[in-house]
């Protein structure tokens, strides 16, 4: 169905109606994300190959977009976040270094230019989740460092944007798992218990 999407909307992204033409190219965007999502999470061979390919595909739209469409950041901050995503399902095929990098320079800049104090938390939230993503990705490589500092950056983002999400179970479900995941790190990674156990003890009550 991503395919589908593709193949309809292409033809429209040169209308000379504006509406029609960001509206397709929007189409195009996510649906090469998706593509890129579903090659990293399926059953497939060379994901390293094909996955990078899809997300360049969604690049080349989101900065043709921005370019001549009067498109924002959030779309290269909506790209990063999903190829995180796709990093974590392709199992340590991908290298997430440069769209964890990416996604923290798109979503400063969000959170620097939204006004709204509940746009802020939204976009740090999400940027947090996305960062929680790197964090899995880089233990799935082994690469324990990167996996706490992302980690650490994930908790600071989704604190900072959970201001009002703190007394609901999606706050405290995912903030539970980002500090488990820590503890984890430390306890198999690191063969550091002690300060593994630190952070399975903020995880319990938030799980809890």
């Amino acid at each position: 169905y991503h395919t589908e999407a593709i193949k309809t909307a292409d033809p429209l992204a040169t209308s000379p109606h504006p509406a029609i033409r960001l509206a397709a190219k929007d189409v195009l965007v996510d649906a090469h994300l998706g593509a890129a999502y579903d090659i990293a999470w399926g059953v497939f061979k060379q994901k390293e190959t094909a996955v990078p390919k899809w997300l360049g595909r969604a690049v080349a739209f989101a900065d043709e977009i921005i370019a001549n469409d009067g498109g924002t950041e959030e779309y290269h901050f909506r790209i990063a976040a999903r190829a995180l995503a796709a990093c974590v399902g392709a199992q340590g095929k991908l290298d997430p270094a440069e769209w964890a990098a990416k996604a923290i320079q798109s979503g400063e800049r969000l959170i620097a230019a939204a006004q709204e104090p509940g746009h802020k938390q939204q976009i740090a939230w999400n940027l947090g989740t996305a960062l929680y993503d790197a964090l899995q990705a880089f233990q799935v490589r082994s690469d324990n460092q990167k996996a706490l500092q992302y980690g650490e950056q994930a908790i600071r983002y989704l604190e900072q944007g959970g201001a009002a999400r703190q007394q609901t179970l999606a706050y405290s479900y995912l903030l539970g798992r980002v500090h488990f995941r820590m503890g984890a790190i430390y306890a198999v990674g690191e063969q550091n218990h002690r300060a593994a156990v630190a952070w399975f003890d903020k995880a319990v009550p938030l799980l809890s």
